[in-house]
Protein backbone atom coordinates (compact mmCIF):
# COMPACT_ATOMS: atom_id res chain seq x y z
CA UNK A 1 0.00 0.00 0.00
CA UNK A 2 2.95 2.36 0.58
CA UNK A 3 5.90 2.78 -1.75
CA UNK A 4 9.24 4.53 -1.27
CA UNK A 5 8.07 7.47 -3.36
CA UNK A 6 5.16 7.93 -0.92
CA UNK A 7 7.64 8.04 1.95
CA UNK A 8 9.73 10.64 0.09
CA UNK A 9 6.68 12.87 -0.46
CA UNK A 10 5.62 12.45 3.18
CA UNK A 11 9.14 13.32 4.43
CA UNK A 12 9.23 16.42 2.22
CA UNK A 13 5.84 17.57 3.56
CA UNK A 14 6.87 16.90 7.14
CA UNK A 15 10.03 18.93 6.70
CA UNK A 16 8.31 22.17 5.84
CA UNK A 17 10.52 25.20 5.67
CA UNK A 18 9.64 26.16 9.24
CA UNK A 19 10.24 22.69 10.71
CA UNK A 20 13.51 22.21 8.79
CA UNK A 21 14.77 25.62 9.87
CA UNK A 22 14.02 24.78 13.50
CA UNK A 23 15.98 21.51 13.26
CA UNK A 24 18.91 23.16 11.47
CA UNK A 25 18.96 25.92 14.10
CA UNK A 26 19.35 23.24 16.75
CA UNK A 27 22.28 21.61 14.95
CA UNK A 28 23.99 24.95 14.32
CA UNK A 29 23.77 25.65 18.04
CA UNK A 30 24.79 22.14 19.09
CA UNK A 31 27.77 21.86 16.72
CA UNK A 32 29.07 25.44 16.90
CA UNK A 33 32.87 25.40 16.96
CA UNK A 34 33.17 21.60 16.68
CA UNK A 35 36.73 20.55 15.78
CA UNK A 36 37.82 17.51 13.76
CA UNK A 37 38.86 14.42 15.70
CA UNK A 38 42.66 14.15 15.55
CA UNK A 39 43.95 10.74 16.65
CA UNK A 40 47.63 9.76 16.69
CA UNK A 41 47.97 8.00 13.33
CA UNK A 42 50.73 5.87 11.85
CA UNK A 43 50.85 7.94 8.66
CA UNK A 44 50.04 11.53 7.68
CA UNK A 45 46.49 12.09 6.52
CA UNK A 46 46.30 12.04 2.69
CA UNK A 47 45.28 15.40 1.16
CA UNK A 48 42.21 13.73 -0.36
CA UNK A 49 40.09 11.27 1.62
CA UNK A 50 40.50 7.64 0.59
CA UNK A 51 38.36 4.64 1.50
CA UNK A 52 40.88 1.81 1.89
CA UNK A 53 40.17 0.02 5.14
CA UNK A 54 40.13 -3.14 7.21
CA UNK A 55 38.15 -4.66 10.08
CA UNK A 56 39.33 -5.67 13.55
CA UNK A 57 37.05 -7.56 15.97
CA UNK A 58 37.15 -7.71 19.77
CA UNK A 59 35.01 -8.83 22.69
CA UNK A 60 34.15 -7.62 26.17
CA UNK A 61 34.01 -10.23 28.90
CA UNK A 62 30.74 -11.21 30.54
CA UNK A 63 32.01 -9.34 33.64
CA UNK A 64 32.63 -6.12 31.66
CA UNK A 65 29.34 -6.51 29.78
CA UNK A 66 27.51 -6.88 33.07
CA UNK A 67 29.16 -3.74 34.43
CA UNK A 68 28.09 -1.66 31.44
CA UNK A 69 24.59 -3.11 31.60
CA UNK A 70 24.24 -2.28 35.31
CA UNK A 71 25.49 1.27 34.76
CA UNK A 72 22.97 1.74 31.96
CA UNK A 73 20.09 0.41 34.04
CA UNK A 74 20.99 2.52 37.08
CA UNK A 75 21.05 5.70 34.98
CA UNK A 76 17.98 5.03 32.85
CA UNK A 77 20.10 4.57 29.73
CA UNK A 78 20.34 1.97 27.00
CA UNK A 79 23.33 -0.25 26.32
CA UNK A 80 23.88 1.79 23.15
CA UNK A 81 24.23 4.92 25.30
CA UNK A 82 26.68 3.12 27.61
CA UNK A 83 28.90 1.98 24.72
CA UNK A 84 28.73 5.50 23.28
CA UNK A 85 29.99 6.92 26.59
CA UNK A 86 32.73 4.27 26.77
CA UNK A 87 33.86 4.91 23.18
CA UNK A 88 33.85 8.70 23.72
CA UNK A 89 36.03 8.31 26.82
CA UNK A 90 38.47 6.17 24.83
CA UNK A 91 38.67 8.71 21.99
CA UNK A 92 39.14 11.55 24.48
CA UNK A 93 42.11 9.71 26.00
CA UNK A 94 43.67 8.98 22.60
CA UNK A 95 43.11 12.45 21.15
CA UNK A 96 43.88 14.43 24.29
CA UNK A 97 40.64 16.42 23.83
CA UNK A 98 37.48 16.75 25.92
CA UNK A 99 35.21 17.77 23.03
CA UNK A 100 34.31 14.56 21.17
CA UNK A 101 31.85 14.33 18.26
CA UNK A 102 30.75 10.81 17.32
CA UNK A 103 28.48 10.00 14.43
CA UNK A 104 25.71 7.44 14.67
CA UNK A 105 22.97 6.15 12.40
CA UNK A 106 19.20 6.53 12.66
CA UNK A 107 17.29 3.68 10.99
CA UNK A 108 14.53 6.06 9.90
CA UNK A 109 11.96 3.26 10.23
CA UNK A 110 9.96 4.67 13.10
CA UNK A 111 6.58 4.31 11.35
CA UNK A 112 4.75 1.00 10.98
CA UNK A 113 3.84 1.79 7.35
CA UNK A 114 7.49 1.60 6.20
CA UNK A 115 8.55 -1.40 8.28
CA UNK A 116 8.52 -3.84 5.38
CA UNK A 117 9.42 -1.36 2.65
CA UNK A 118 12.60 -1.69 0.60
CA UNK A 119 14.51 1.59 0.51
CA UNK A 120 17.19 3.69 2.18
CA UNK A 121 15.89 5.45 5.28
CA UNK A 122 19.17 5.81 7.23
CA UNK A 123 20.32 9.23 8.41
CA UNK A 124 23.55 10.24 10.17
CA UNK A 125 23.34 12.05 13.51
CA UNK A 126 26.09 13.74 15.52
CA UNK A 127 26.57 12.99 19.23
CA UNK A 128 28.77 15.70 20.76
CA UNK A 129 29.98 15.16 24.30
CA UNK A 130 32.12 17.00 26.83
CA UNK A 131 34.32 14.29 28.33
CA UNK A 132 35.24 15.80 31.70
CA UNK A 133 37.22 13.07 33.46
CA UNK A 134 36.71 14.69 36.85
CA UNK A 135 33.11 13.46 36.61
CA UNK A 136 32.15 9.88 37.31
CA UNK A 137 31.23 7.58 34.45
CA UNK A 138 27.67 7.54 35.77
CA UNK A 139 27.46 11.33 35.59
CA UNK A 140 28.93 11.29 32.11
CA UNK A 141 26.44 8.61 31.08
CA UNK A 142 23.60 10.88 32.23
CA UNK A 143 24.83 13.62 29.89
CA UNK A 144 25.34 11.16 27.00
CA UNK A 145 21.77 9.94 27.50
CA UNK A 146 20.45 13.49 27.09
CA UNK A 147 22.70 14.05 24.06
CA UNK A 148 21.40 10.92 22.33
CA UNK A 149 17.74 11.75 23.04
CA UNK A 150 18.23 15.30 21.76
CA UNK A 151 19.93 14.08 18.59
CA UNK A 152 17.19 11.59 17.73
CA UNK A 153 14.52 14.21 18.49
CA UNK A 154 16.12 16.37 15.79
CA UNK A 155 16.97 13.50 13.48
CA UNK A 156 14.68 14.34 10.57
CA UNK A 157 17.01 16.94 9.07
CA UNK A 158 19.07 15.22 6.36
CA UNK A 159 22.74 15.01 7.31
CA UNK A 160 23.75 16.73 4.07
CA UNK A 161 21.64 19.76 5.05
CA UNK A 162 23.21 19.77 8.53
CA UNK A 163 26.68 19.75 6.96
CA UNK A 164 25.74 22.67 4.70
CA UNK A 165 24.41 24.62 7.69
CA UNK A 166 27.36 23.99 10.03
CA UNK A 167 30.50 23.53 7.89
CA UNK A 168 31.77 26.76 6.36
CA UNK A 169 34.85 25.31 4.65
CA UNK A 170 35.14 21.74 3.36
CA UNK A 171 38.29 19.70 4.01
CA UNK A 172 38.80 17.08 1.31
CA UNK A 173 41.05 15.03 3.58
CA UNK A 174 38.37 13.95 6.07
CA UNK A 175 34.61 13.28 6.35
CA UNK A 176 32.64 16.39 7.36
CA UNK A 177 31.63 16.93 11.02
CA UNK A 178 32.44 13.42 12.26
CA UNK A 179 35.49 11.23 11.67
CA UNK A 180 34.38 8.36 13.91
CA UNK A 181 31.04 6.53 13.93
CA UNK A 182 29.32 4.22 16.41
CA UNK A 183 26.58 1.69 15.73
CA UNK A 184 24.77 -0.83 17.95
CA UNK A 185 23.24 -3.81 16.18
CA UNK A 186 20.37 -5.16 18.28
CA UNK A 187 17.90 -6.20 15.58
CA UNK A 188 17.13 -9.93 15.86
CA UNK A 189 18.43 -11.84 12.85
CA UNK A 190 16.94 -15.34 12.92
CA UNK A 191 18.09 -17.78 10.23
CA UNK A 192 16.22 -17.39 6.94
CA UNK A 193 14.53 -20.54 5.66
CA UNK A 194 13.70 -20.94 1.98
CA UNK A 195 12.09 -24.19 0.76
CA UNK A 196 13.97 -26.37 3.20
CA UNK A 197 17.27 -24.48 2.92
CA UNK A 198 18.46 -22.49 5.92
CA UNK A 199 20.50 -19.32 5.27
CA UNK A 200 22.62 -17.50 7.85
CA UNK A 201 25.02 -14.57 7.80
CA UNK A 202 28.72 -15.25 7.36
CA UNK A 203 31.53 -12.78 8.09
CA UNK A 204 33.18 -11.24 5.06
CA UNK A 205 36.55 -9.59 4.70
CA UNK A 206 36.37 -5.79 4.79
CA UNK A 207 38.72 -3.72 2.65
CA UNK A 208 37.07 -0.30 2.90
CA UNK A 209 36.28 2.30 5.56
CA UNK A 210 33.99 5.29 5.16
CA UNK A 211 35.33 6.99 8.31
CA UNK A 212 38.62 7.06 10.23
CA UNK A 213 37.02 4.65 12.72
CA UNK A 214 33.64 2.95 12.94
CA UNK A 215 32.77 1.14 16.18
CA UNK A 216 30.06 -1.52 15.93
CA UNK A 217 28.72 -3.39 18.97
CA UNK A 218 26.35 -6.34 19.28
CA UNK A 219 25.35 -8.88 21.92
CA UNK A 220 26.24 -12.54 21.52
CA UNK A 221 26.05 -15.34 24.11
CA UNK A 222 25.67 -12.90 27.01
CA UNK A 223 28.68 -10.80 26.02
CA UNK A 224 29.25 -7.64 24.03
CA UNK A 225 31.18 -8.20 20.83
CA UNK A 226 32.58 -5.42 18.76
CA UNK A 227 34.42 -4.49 15.62
CA UNK A 228 36.37 -1.46 14.45
CA UNK A 229 36.35 -0.61 10.77
CA UNK A 230 39.40 1.61 10.25
CA UNK A 231 41.18 3.56 7.53
CA UNK A 232 44.37 1.78 6.46
CA UNK A 233 45.58 5.08 4.99
CA UNK A 234 46.00 6.22 8.61
CA UNK A 235 46.32 3.22 10.92
CA UNK A 236 48.21 -0.05 11.14
CA UNK A 237 46.48 -3.17 12.44
CA UNK A 238 48.72 -3.12 15.53
CA UNK A 239 47.53 0.39 16.43
CA UNK A 240 43.87 -0.62 16.25
CA UNK A 241 44.66 -3.70 18.33
CA UNK A 242 46.11 -1.37 21.01
CA UNK A 243 43.06 0.91 20.73
CA UNK A 244 40.60 -1.92 21.34
CA UNK A 245 42.84 -3.31 24.08
CA UNK A 246 42.51 0.02 25.88
CA UNK A 247 38.73 -0.02 25.37
CA UNK A 248 38.49 -3.52 26.90
CA UNK A 249 40.65 -2.44 29.86
CA UNK A 250 38.41 0.61 30.48
CA UNK A 251 35.32 -1.61 30.37
CA UNK A 252 36.86 -4.00 32.90
CA UNK A 253 37.72 -1.06 35.20
CA UNK A 254 34.12 0.17 35.01
CA UNK A 255 32.85 -3.28 35.98
CA UNK A 256 34.89 -3.30 39.21
CA UNK A 257 32.91 -2.54 42.40
CA UNK A 258 32.11 1.18 42.40
CA UNK A 259 33.88 1.65 39.07
CA UNK A 260 31.08 3.63 37.46
CA UNK A 261 30.96 6.01 40.44
CA UNK A 262 34.67 6.83 40.47
CA UNK A 263 36.11 9.83 38.57
CA UNK A 264 36.83 8.67 35.03
CA UNK A 265 40.41 9.92 35.39
CA UNK A 266 40.97 7.09 37.89
CA UNK A 267 40.01 4.37 35.41
CA UNK A 268 43.01 2.46 34.07
CA UNK A 269 43.41 2.16 30.30
CA UNK A 270 46.77 0.45 29.71
CA UNK A 271 46.81 -3.30 29.25
CA UNK A 272 48.84 -5.47 31.63
CA UNK A 273 51.62 -5.87 29.07
CA UNK A 274 51.85 -2.09 28.54
CA UNK A 275 51.94 -1.42 32.29
CA UNK A 276 54.79 -3.92 32.65
CA UNK A 277 56.76 -2.19 29.89
CA UNK A 278 56.17 1.24 31.48
CA UNK A 279 57.38 -0.04 34.84
CA UNK A 280 60.45 -1.54 33.19
CA UNK A 281 61.19 1.73 31.40
CA UNK A 282 60.93 3.68 34.64
CA UNK A 283 63.32 1.29 36.35
CA UNK A 284 65.85 1.33 33.50
CA UNK A 285 69.28 2.85 33.82
CA UNK A 286 69.88 6.33 32.43
CA UNK A 287 72.06 6.38 29.33
CA UNK A 288 73.55 9.74 28.37
CA UNK A 289 73.23 10.70 24.72
CA UNK A 290 76.51 11.42 22.93
CA UNK A 291 77.02 14.81 21.28
CA UNK A 292 76.50 13.39 17.80
CA UNK A 293 74.20 14.45 14.97
CA UNK A 294 72.34 12.46 12.34
CA UNK A 295 74.80 13.66 9.68
CA UNK A 296 77.78 12.31 11.64
CA UNK A 297 76.02 8.98 12.04
CA UNK A 298 75.32 8.91 8.31
CA UNK A 299 78.93 9.74 7.45
CA UNK A 300 80.18 6.97 9.74
CA UNK A 301 77.87 4.52 7.99
CA UNK A 302 79.12 5.69 4.60
CA UNK A 303 82.69 5.07 5.77
CA UNK A 304 81.81 1.58 7.08
CA UNK A 305 79.78 0.38 4.07
CA UNK A 306 80.65 2.62 1.11
CA UNK A 307 79.48 0.10 -1.50
CA UNK A 308 76.19 -0.87 0.16
CA UNK A 309 73.00 0.44 -1.51
CA UNK A 310 71.72 3.54 0.29
CA UNK A 311 68.92 4.79 -1.98
CA UNK A 312 66.88 2.80 -4.50
CA UNK A 313 64.66 4.77 -6.88
CA UNK A 314 63.15 4.61 -10.36
CA UNK A 315 66.29 6.23 -11.72
CA UNK A 316 68.64 3.64 -10.20
CA UNK A 317 70.58 2.92 -7.03
CA UNK A 318 73.03 5.08 -5.10
CA UNK A 319 75.59 3.52 -2.79
CA UNK A 320 76.46 5.15 0.52
CA UNK A 321 79.67 6.51 -0.98
CA UNK A 322 77.87 7.96 -4.02
CA UNK A 323 75.12 9.49 -1.89
CA UNK A 324 77.63 11.05 0.51
CA UNK A 325 79.75 12.46 -2.35
CA UNK A 326 76.73 14.05 -4.06
CA UNK A 327 75.50 15.51 -0.78
CA UNK A 328 79.01 16.88 -0.06
CA UNK A 329 79.27 18.62 -3.48
CA UNK A 330 75.92 20.31 -2.97
CA UNK A 331 76.75 21.20 0.65
CA UNK A 332 80.01 22.87 -0.39
CA UNK A 333 78.10 24.89 -3.00
CA UNK A 334 75.50 26.03 -0.45
CA UNK A 335 78.19 26.94 2.08
CA UNK A 336 79.92 29.02 -0.60
CA UNK A 337 76.61 30.82 -1.13
CA UNK A 338 76.46 31.69 2.57
CA UNK A 339 74.12 28.99 3.90
CA UNK A 340 74.93 28.03 7.48
CA UNK A 341 73.57 27.04 10.89
CA UNK A 342 70.01 28.16 11.70
CA UNK A 343 69.26 28.94 8.03
CA UNK A 344 66.15 27.35 6.48
CA UNK A 345 66.45 25.84 2.99
CA UNK A 346 63.26 24.76 1.18
CA UNK A 347 63.19 21.49 -0.79
CA UNK A 348 60.57 21.61 -3.58
CA UNK A 349 61.32 18.21 -5.07
CA UNK A 350 59.40 15.01 -5.83
CA UNK A 351 60.17 11.82 -3.89
CA UNK A 352 63.45 10.89 -5.54
CA UNK A 353 67.14 10.29 -4.95
CA UNK A 354 67.70 14.01 -5.54
CA UNK A 355 65.48 14.80 -2.57
CA UNK A 356 67.62 12.62 -0.27
CA UNK A 357 70.81 14.23 -1.61
CA UNK A 358 69.41 17.72 -1.02
CA UNK A 359 68.17 16.89 2.48
CA UNK A 360 71.56 15.57 3.60
CA UNK A 361 73.37 18.49 1.96
CA UNK A 362 71.30 21.04 3.89
CA UNK A 363 72.01 19.25 7.18
CA UNK A 364 75.75 19.21 6.35
CA UNK A 365 75.68 23.03 6.13
CA UNK A 366 74.18 23.19 9.62
CA UNK A 367 70.91 24.48 8.15
CA UNK A 368 67.36 23.15 8.49
CA UNK A 369 65.37 21.80 5.57
CA UNK A 370 61.77 22.76 4.78
CA UNK A 371 59.96 20.05 2.75
CA UNK A 372 57.48 21.32 0.14
CA UNK A 373 55.24 18.64 -1.38
CA UNK A 374 54.76 19.32 -5.13
CA UNK A 375 51.34 17.71 -4.78
CA UNK A 376 50.09 20.40 -2.40
CA UNK A 377 47.92 23.30 -3.66
CA UNK A 378 49.83 26.28 -5.02
CA UNK A 379 48.28 28.58 -2.38
CA UNK A 380 49.63 26.41 0.43
CA UNK A 381 53.13 26.31 -1.10
CA UNK A 382 53.13 30.08 -1.56
CA UNK A 383 51.95 30.66 2.01
CA UNK A 384 54.59 28.31 3.42
CA UNK A 385 57.38 30.08 1.54
CA UNK A 386 56.18 33.51 2.69
CA UNK A 387 55.88 32.37 6.28
CA UNK A 388 59.14 30.42 6.58
CA UNK A 389 61.29 32.83 4.53
CA UNK A 390 63.92 30.24 3.49
CA UNK A 391 67.30 31.51 2.25
CA UNK A 392 67.21 29.15 -0.75
CA UNK A 393 64.71 26.95 -2.59
CA UNK A 394 66.16 23.75 -4.05
CA UNK A 395 64.00 22.43 -6.90
CA UNK A 396 64.12 20.99 -10.43
CA UNK A 397 62.86 22.09 -13.83
CA UNK A 398 59.68 20.02 -13.54
CA UNK A 399 58.71 21.60 -10.22
CA UNK A 400 60.08 25.13 -10.51
CA UNK A 401 56.78 26.59 -11.79
CA UNK A 402 55.16 25.77 -8.44
CA UNK A 403 57.64 28.02 -6.61
CA UNK A 404 58.47 30.46 -9.39
CA UNK A 405 56.73 33.33 -7.59
CA UNK A 406 58.92 32.91 -4.53
CA UNK A 407 61.23 35.82 -3.77
CA UNK A 408 63.84 33.34 -2.52
CA UNK A 409 66.79 32.42 -4.80
CA UNK A 410 66.10 29.18 -6.72
CA UNK A 411 68.67 26.45 -7.31
CA UNK A 412 67.76 23.95 -10.07
CA UNK A 413 69.50 20.70 -9.22
CA UNK A 414 68.95 19.16 -12.68
CA UNK A 415 69.95 22.25 -14.74
CA UNK A 416 73.51 23.56 -14.19
CA UNK A 417 72.64 26.70 -16.17
CA UNK A 418 69.60 27.50 -14.08
CA UNK A 419 69.36 29.31 -10.75
CA UNK A 420 72.82 29.89 -9.27
CA UNK A 421 74.66 27.94 -11.94
CA UNK A 422 75.40 24.93 -9.73
CA UNK A 423 78.13 22.73 -11.27
CA UNK A 424 78.59 19.59 -9.11
CA UNK A 425 82.01 18.80 -10.58
CA UNK A 426 83.34 22.14 -9.36
CA UNK A 427 83.02 21.18 -5.70
CA UNK A 428 84.89 18.83 -3.38
CA UNK A 429 83.59 15.38 -2.43
CA UNK A 430 85.03 15.40 1.10
CA UNK A 431 82.84 15.91 4.14
CA UNK A 432 82.56 19.61 5.05
CA UNK A 433 84.13 20.71 8.32
CA UNK A 434 81.52 20.24 11.03
CA UNK A 435 79.12 23.20 11.06
CA UNK A 436 76.22 21.50 12.82
CA UNK A 437 75.49 20.86 16.48
CA UNK A 438 72.93 18.74 18.25
CA UNK A 439 70.99 21.84 19.36
CA UNK A 440 70.60 23.19 15.82
CA UNK A 441 67.21 22.76 14.14
CA UNK A 442 67.00 19.85 11.68
CA UNK A 443 63.86 20.78 9.77
CA UNK A 444 60.69 22.87 9.75
CA UNK A 445 57.41 21.01 9.11
CA UNK A 446 54.02 22.67 8.63
CA UNK A 447 50.76 21.44 10.11
CA UNK A 448 47.78 20.55 7.92
CA UNK A 449 46.00 23.82 8.66
CA UNK A 450 42.72 22.01 9.35
CA UNK A 451 42.04 24.30 12.33
CA UNK A 452 43.22 27.52 10.69
CA UNK A 453 46.39 28.58 8.93
CA UNK A 454 49.21 26.00 8.73
CA UNK A 455 51.84 26.52 11.44
CA UNK A 456 55.54 25.78 11.14
CA UNK A 457 57.01 23.48 13.79
CA UNK A 458 60.80 23.48 14.25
Amino acid sequence: PVQYADYAVWQREQLSAQELDAQLDFWQWKLAGVQPLELPADRPRPPVLGYAGALHTFRLSAHATGGLTRAAQEHGASLFMATTALSSLLLARWSGRKDIALGTLSSGRDRAEVEGLIGFFVNTLVLRSDVDELRTFGEFLDSVRETVLEAFAHGDAPFSRVVDAVVTERDLSRPPLVQALIAFQNTPAPPLRLHGVELSEQPLTRDFSLFDLTFTYWEEDGELRGSVEYSTDLFDASTIERLTGHLVTLADALAAPGGAERPMAALAMLTEGERARVDADRAGAERPLPDVTVIELFQRQAARTPDAPAVVSDSGTLTYAELNERANRLAHHLIAQGVGPEDVVALALPRSAALVVALLAVLKTGGAYLPLDPGHPADRLAYTLRDAEPVRVLTDTATRELVADSKCPLLLLDDPAGGEGYEPAAHAVVDPVRRHAAHHPAYVIYTSGSTGRPKGVV
